[in-house]
């Protein structure tokens, strides 16, 4: 006869008292268990708090230094910016300190030790809203010494990485301006024709006027 009700369920293996054995038995395992996931925890709390604690001391350095880039005193603009990545390479104020710092060396015509600079800060873990930004200035310095595909790489690259559409159309446009500066006509319309095609552009009216100049017609 099929058992029905109460007596269908199967009996329980564990009573009370046996539950307790198996905490008694596995108690090790458990307080193991529960110092790992303390120290977790812990381990986690501190990492935070320290990078909180660098990237206030890191902002203070930034706002130091930022007073002798601004004031023109180059030299001690760029002992104390390059004190600063040193310190501290993975903090939004740190990149911001190697692009101020690569911006200055570039100034005094220092090509490749400002590239250095940002190709390092390109590797931090704070990049993320600055990589843009990082690879046009690298673009920038590209097309000053006149390497017109370097240049384009780079600004192509910012466009990319740009979070905004505004922004990727304007470093696609200043790739096409090296384009044409440096001879490359062609690749230079494909560019400007690309724009044009994108009416919210703000790169639109001048699209259409570099065009007409490199077509030779005048622009509609």
């Amino acid at each position: 006869m099929t058992k029905t009700g109460d007596a269908a369920r199967p009996e329980m293996d564990l009573d009370a008292d046996s539950f307790m054995d198996m905490l008694r038995l596995r108690s090790r395992e458990i307080t193991i268990g529960a110092i790992v996931l303390v120290a977790v925890f812990a381990i986690v709390f501190v990492v935070r708090e320290k990078r909180r604690d660098n990237e206030d001391k890191a902002d203070v350095a930034l706002n130091k230094a930022s007073s002798s880039f601004f004031s023109g005193n180059a030299q001690l603009a760029q002992t104390d910016l390059k004190a600063l990545v040193d310190r501290y390479p993975d903090t939004p104020a740190g990149v911001q300190a190697a692009m101020m710092l690569a911006e200055s060396m570039y100034d005094s015509r220092k090509f490749d030790e400002g590239t250095k600079v940002l190709q390092k800060a390109a590797t931090s873990g704070a990049v993320g809203p600055f990589a843009a930004s990082i690879e046009a200035l690298m673009g920038a310095a590209a097309a000053d010494q006149k390497k017109t595909d370097e240049a384009v790489k780079h600004y192509l690259a910012a466009s990319a990485k740009a979070r905004f559409p505004t922004d990727q159309d304007l470093y696609k446009a200043e790739a096409a301006r090296v384009y044409a500066l440096g001879g490359k006509k062609d690749d230079a319309i494909k560019l400007w024709t690309e724009l044009a095609a994108k009416p919210n552009t703000p790169t639109l009216a001048e699209a259409k006027i570099r065009l007409g100049e490199l077509q030779g017609a005048p622009a509609k």
